[in-house]
């Protein structure tokens, strides 16, 4: 739990900009959370949060590790525009999951590869 808050904290630092720190590097601004910050509106606009999709695509594998990993890194890497999403709009926020079954899976391991074979006989 504590090693993915961490890393949530530090991918924000990294990556989400709210104009606190105008020395970040503009290459780096994937997440601008600038004018949520700065806005004085009653009603941010949905391009204020960037966990919404599709600004933001989670995908892992279907694994309850990995599911609460996930959870706990985006909660820590978005937590004042979560906040934020649930006072201006009354509900909680979600962030949509995406996975794939293991068989079909392009991101996972393939058993039937060669060299994954070769190296799982290495390893036994």
């Amino acid at each position: 739990y504590d090693q993915q808050t961490m890393n949530g904290r530090f991918l924000r630092h990294a990556y989400v900009f709210n104009g606190s720190n105008p020395n970040q590097d503009p290459r780096l601004r994937l997440f601008d959370t600038s004018s949520l910050v700065s806005s004085q509106q009653s009603q941010p606009s949905p391009q204020d949060f960037p966990f919404l999709e599709p600004w933001l695509r989670y995908r892992s594998d279907d694994d309850q590790r990995t599911l609460t990993s996930g959870q706990i890194l985006l909660t820590s890497m978005f937590e004042p525009e979560l906040i934020s999403y649930r006072k201006s709009t009354g509900n909680n926020p979600i962030i949509p999951h995406h996975t794939a079954d293991r068989t079909v899976d392009i991101m996972g391991s393939r058993y039937n590869c060669p060299s994954v074979q070769d190296a799982i006989q290495r390893a036994v």
